[in-house]
Order: structure tokens, then C-alpha cells, then sequence
């Protein structure tokens, strides 16, 4: 279950949380991301997603990392610009900001896309492909 749950983006900090879960699957040359999601309608109309409430892409792997990473640092590059502007200009009277913290937690931020794109979940193929063999045995 940890493996399986591993797949999902957590949304659960939402309040109308979307079910998002992605894979990667590697068939001799062919390298493929698969991204489902779906979300239930706000009963109160009040968040909406756009597109469809559910569905399904399947891409090449390299087109999702490519598409991944100029994320991140479009995400990062207006964060900097909004850090650098709260250094710039006090803030809101009223508004207690520690700016060197959120500096340093924006440089630690900008670690992230790395250590995951490094993180190896270690999982023991071998095993998964005999458990799904005795798990799917007749009798």
C-alpha cells in the first residue's frame, strides 16, 4: 500500500481535494508517464478546477520531465521576484515577515525537483512479480 500510495499527489490540505495520480511505466524502448486525475463538483460553487472533472494522458516520460522542470523554475522564478520584492519594500503594516527565513526556505525549495528527480524508491521488482504470481495462482 505505501508503494501504491506513493503515486498519488497529496491534496488533502484542500477542502474539495482532486484525486491525482501518476506512473511510469518502461516496456523494452518505450518509456511512458501516465497521469490520472479527478475531482468531485463543490457543492457550493465555490472552487472550481478547469477541465474536464476527470481523465487520463499518457506522455513520454523525457516530455514530462521536460514539462515538470520548466514548471519548477517558472514557480521558482516568481516566487524569487516576490521574495525579492518583499526585500525591497517593507511589508504591510501589520504584517510581522521574517524575509531572510522565507530566502532560506526558498533556496531549500529550489533543492526539491533534484532530490526527488534522485530519489530511488528501491523497490524490489522481483518480489512484486512473485506475489502478483501467487496472488493471481488459480485455486
Amino acid at each position: 500500500m505505501a508503494w501504491h500510495s506513493a503515486g498519488f499527489l497529496n491534496t488533502s490540505y484542500l477542502r474539495i481535494a482532486p484525486r491525482v495520480r501518476c506512473w511510469r511505466t518502461v516496456i523494452g524502448e518505450d518509456d511512458t508517464v501516465t497521469l490520472t486525475w479527478e475531482h468531485q463538483a463543490d457543492p457550493e460553487g465555490v472552487i472550481e478546477f478547469a477541465g474536464p472533472q476527470a481523465g487520463r494522458v499518457t506522455m513520454p516520460t523525457s516530455e514530462f520531465l521536460a514539462a515538470v522542470t520548466e514548471f519548477d523554475r517558472a514557480l521558482l522564478a516568481a516566487m524569487d521576484e516576490r521574495i525579492n520584492e518583499l526585500e525591497r519594500f517593507a511589508p504591510v503594516p501589520g504584517v510581522q515577515l521574517d524575509v531572510a527565513e522565507l530566502r532560506r526556505e526558498h533556496r531549500d525549495r529550489a533543492t526539491w525537483l533534484q532530490r526527488a528527480r534522485n530519489h530511488e524508491p528501491g523497490t524490489d521488482w522481483d518480489a512484486v512479480r512473485t506475489g502478483l504470481r501467487t496472488l493471481l495462482a488459480p485455486g
